[in-house]
């Protein structure tokens, strides 16, 4: 069973670049298939330079998803935080040593062998290093790869009319036939919507404090590399959250969050605390969506200015951080 599986997954991705359809859709181009109830939105990648490949998001979380690496960064840090924050499940072709190791022992089971594009696939999830997909995630990518393929020979025949510019979507379902057509896309989701802040008691205190320092900085930030921890069954990427007083070139707070955490709570629930300690900034600087997300409301009924802007001490923080990393 597990070999069948893996077998229908590598047929289908052969044929898949066989067709090379990154050539007929950019990565912007929506297509979302419809299996056991769920939805599936595809993001076919290798157009206009891009890595060759395909992305598949889940349900309206895996949506918003995709919605939030639509939005272009400027920040490489930001960037990075963004694209490890995403759950979905990936297809990619690279070299043989990029492949993982459990999947060059299947190949082999089934007498598979690449040359030009050596096929590999991997899951993302929040917190964690991309990782390599189980049977299951298998599974769910070679139902969806089926259909892709068929969706490709259809549009090629002209035999789905969807306008991608006019914010249209290929869906496909099954109503004792599969179809194939054009819908609306769903409207956008915000990732990194913003929390607001309630304890009125705590804004009162809070915005009474006196300013003891300019400025802060406050950032979450992804180091490089994964390590693994007993109780999880794949690698932790250590993502750590930073408060700096630019004004003393001093960080106040650094610490590594656990995987299973709530960075908006945490973020807003140290921020205070920092207030308390430290006193009320004038100012804020910021890059990171979602501690803008955590912090907009409290800086708002504090009257403390929010600014984005790049952060090159914090950078400077963490370069040191994973330099210590990789000596161990």
């Amino acid at each position: 069973m597990r070999n069948d599986v893996w077998k229908n997954l590598y047929l289908y991705v052969s044929k898949w670049l066989e067709l090379q359809p990154w050539n007929d859709f950019w990565s912007g181009d929506q297509i979302c298939v419809h299996l056991k109830k769920k939805d599936y939105y595809c993001m076919i990648l290798g157009r206009g330079g891009d890595c060759i490949g395909v992305s598949i998001y889940e349900g309206d979380n895996g949506y918003a998803d995709l919605c939030s690496i639509g939005i272009d960064y400027a920040d490489e840090t930001v960037m990075n935080y963004i694209f490890l924050e995403q759950r979905c499940l990936t297809f990619y072709v690279g070299k043989r040593e990029d492949v993982p190791q459990s999947q060059l022992e299947i190949m082999q089971e089934l007498g598979l062998s690449f040359s030009t594009y050596w096929p590999y696939f991997i899951s993302l999830q929040p917190h964690f290093y991309p990782y390599e997909i189980n049977d299951t995630q298998a599974g769910i990518m070679a139902s969806v790869f089926r259909q892709l393929l068929i969706i490709v020979e259809q549009y090629r025949q002209n035999k789905i009319q969807v306008d991608f510019a006019k914010e249209e979507m290929i869906y496909a379902y099954y109503d004792h036939h599969w179809i194939y057509e054009a819908r609306p896309r769903p409207a956008f989701i915000e990732k990194f919507f913003a929390i607001e802040f309630t304890d009125s008691n705590l804004i009162h205190t809070l915005a009474n404090l006196p300013v003891s320092s300019e400025t802060l900085a406050v950032d979450l930030c992804y180091l490089y590399g994964g390590f693994y921890k007993e109780e999880y069954d794949r690698p932790i990427t250590g993502l750590v959250l930073i408060i700096m007083d630019i004004s003393q070139d001093q960080i106040l707070y650094m610490n590594l969050l656990e995987p299973e955490c709530n960075e908006r709570q945490i973020c807003l629930e140290t921020f205070s605390l920092i207030m308390k300690d430290y006193g009320k900034p004038a100012r804020v600087l910021l890059r990171n969506p979602m501690v803008y997300g955590a912090l907009a409301s409290l800086c708002e009924d504090c009257d403390i200015l929010i600014e984005a802007s790049a952060l090159p001490m914090i950078d400077d923080a963490v370069d040191k951080l994973n330099q210590l990393d990789s000596k161990n």
